[in-house]
């Protein structure tokens, strides 16, 4: 009694369906267990918890109540202007290559004096550094 070899899995996986490529692939990065945690049939069925979405979209809802606010007491210009101001600190950026802490968004929304999960657990997704010479990748982005 052994163990199959190779060969005799890849000609028992063309019987069940899958192809040599399925098998020989990497797995994919949505289904790695340490950055999304295991998966289920419930959970794949039902979805995520309501309160989820909730939370993701906190930030947006309290903005628009205090946004309503602040136009029926000092008019339409405030909120305009707090938007227009938003959306310029977040087109600030450091070199290409280099991730941007965002602090002047950050103070502006309120969120440098308050501690969130983001804080401490880092989304690799979001933090890739590229390791290429600056110039080339400053004349990519500007199209020279």
């Amino acid at each position: 009694m052994s163990l199959p070899t190779k060969q005799q899995r890849l000609v028992s996986a063309d019987d069940g369906g899958c192809s040599d490529d399925q098998l020989l692939r990497p797995p994919q990065a949505d289904n790695n267990i340490l950055l999304n945690g295991f998966r289920s049939i419930r959970q794949q069925v039902t979805g995520r918890h309501p309160l989820e979405a909730l939370d993701k979209t906190y930030d947006r809802r309290t903005d628009g109540h205090s946004f309503q606010l602040l136009k029926s007491i000092q008019g339409i210009h405030a909120p305009l202007r707090l938007i227009h101001e938003r959306r310029a600190a977040g087109q600030i950026n450091r070199l290409p290559g280099l991730q941007s802490s965002n602090l002047m968004l950050d103070v502006l929304t309120g969120r440098d004096e308050t501690i969130s999960p983001e804080d401490f657990l880092n989304d690799v997704s979001q933090y890739q550094e590229v390791m290429a010479p600056t110039h080339l990748l400053c004349e990519r982005q500007f199209n020279i």
